[in-house]
């Protein structure tokens, strides 16, 4: 298998070009060589193209204008928003068309998002390898498919954290699920959402079953918060994914930091993170969490 027959989606909807540098900028020292497609707001894409006109990196650079979360900002959806959620509700509880086309539209990004995801991979067929992420706080200091096979690599945050432990995560299942299911499953490790790889079926394999999952939720639970990665540890636990790595965060490709003490953690001279094995980490998630780690990235990258 090609490593650089992939395709990285990163979300930059909202944000400007400056916050996605590092990202993109350390996947280039990677020496990723395949495609990366970035999701932005067409209010911004004259502003992106000017920071990273597409001859700018060793990779193909390509933009895709987003409509998600814009529906949701306008002023008579957020005046009757309850409203507006219930009449959905009602009238497209059965059209699943219509109900992922309002989802696309008025659901919060973290949620639309994934139908953008989805699109972009099955334009895309040929594609080996798949990734989808957050960019604003991931780098990389390996190729992110170096080491993948075929599977589904989801990222574990640090596991002596257990979901009945963190607020967010308590409140999003049991939002969605209620309590008996959050009782169920409370006692795992969080599995965060914001960065998904694996061969290009694994990937579009779980992009279909999230995206069920979501149109089988009723609408009005869909569209009031962000809850795709209580959906997502939801649908691990109950092992509807297939092929599944759970990636722990110092002996995997994903590193997940955000919940880790930095004390704790292990650099090289180049402050590097390095795995419990000693080796340099690949994908590094959440290192804005810590001050002086992001102090470092940013002098080394901007």
């Amino acid at each position: 298998m090609d490593i650089n027959n992939g395709i990285i989606i990163g979300g930059a909807t909202g944000y400007k070009p400056e916050r996605v540098e590092i990202f993109l900028k350390s996947l280039n020292l990677a020496q990723f060589k395949g495609k990366v497609i970035l999701l932005v707001y067409e209010s911004d894409l004259a502003e992106y193209q000017r920071f990273y006109p597409s001859s700018s990196f060793g990779f193909e650079l390509v933009y895709r204008v987003s409509r998600i979360g814009l529906a949701r900002r306008m002023r008579w959806y957020r005046t009757f928003k309850p409203l507006i959620n219930r009449l959905f509700e009602r009238l497209y509880r059965t059209d699943r068309r219509k109900k992922a086309e309002l989802l696309k539209k008025f659901a919060y990004p973290h949620v639309s998002r994934f139908f953008e995801f989805l699109a972009c991979l099955e334009s895309s067929p040929e594609t080996e390898f798949a990734m989808l992420t957050d960019t604003r706080d991931v780098y990389f200091q390996q190729h992110p498919f170096r080491q993948i096979q075929k599977g589904l690599y989801l990222g574990i945050e640090n596991p002596a954290v257990a979901l009945k432990h963190d607020s967010y995560s308590n409140s999003w299942l049991r939002d969605v699920y209620g309590e008996n299911v959050l009782a169920e499953i409370s006692s795992n490790p969080i599995c965060c959402a914001g960065v998904t790889l694996g061969d290009y079926q694994s990937v579009v394999n779980y992009l279909h079953i999230m995206l069920d999952e979501f149109l089988q939720l009723p609408y009005t639970v869909m569209a009031k918060s962000n809850y795709d990665q209580g959906i997502h540890n939801r649908l691990l636990y109950g092992n509807r994914f297939s092929r599944v790595v759970r990636c722990l965060p110092l002996n995997s490709v994903i590193s997940t930091v955000g919940l880790f003490n930095y004390e704790n953690l292990t650099f090289n001279s180049a402050h590097e993170l390095l795995l419990a094995d000693g080796s340099k980490a690949c994908i590094v998630h959440q290192y804005d969490r810590h001050q002086d780690w992001e102090k470092e990235v940013r002098r080394k990258f901007l």
